[in-house]
């Protein structure tokens, strides 16, 4: 993993990242305060961008691996998302903390099961 060590960071961070996004826009507030609820939801249009330029910086920087970093790290946000779905029926900022916290540990592991 030596010389994809840097890029594969980059692209991990990146794919850590796309799902808040995905979450504030699909998922409801679970609260009414709080730093999720002040943010509100994200236009469509910015969803569009970041989901574009997340999978451009994969690709750029891993290439068709960072295809593979980035369904993982949707993978387990997912997961996160619908455990909090079911305990406290949307998100909020800390839930939105763990979906990245969770994507990037899944991507990690794929980045590292792609180049290690």
């Amino acid at each position: 993993m030596g010389t994809h060590l840097i890029p594969a960071l980059i692209a991990v961070g990146a794919a850590s990242r796309l799902p808040m996004t995905l979450a504030m826009f699909a998922m409801p507030r679970a609260r009414n305060k709080g730093l999720s609820a002040s943010v509100g939801k994200p236009p469509e249009t910015s969803l569009i961008i970041a989901i574009i330029l997340t999978l451009l910086i994969c690709l750029v920087f891993i290439g068709w691996s960072g295809i593979f970093v980035l369904v993982w790290a949707l993978i387990a946000a997912s997961l996160m998302g619908l455990i909090a779905m079911r305990c406290i029926g949307g998100q909020t900022g800390d839930v939105l903390g763990a979906l990245q916290q969770w994507a990037e540990v899944a991507a990690l592991g794929a980045a590292l099961a792609a180049f290690g």
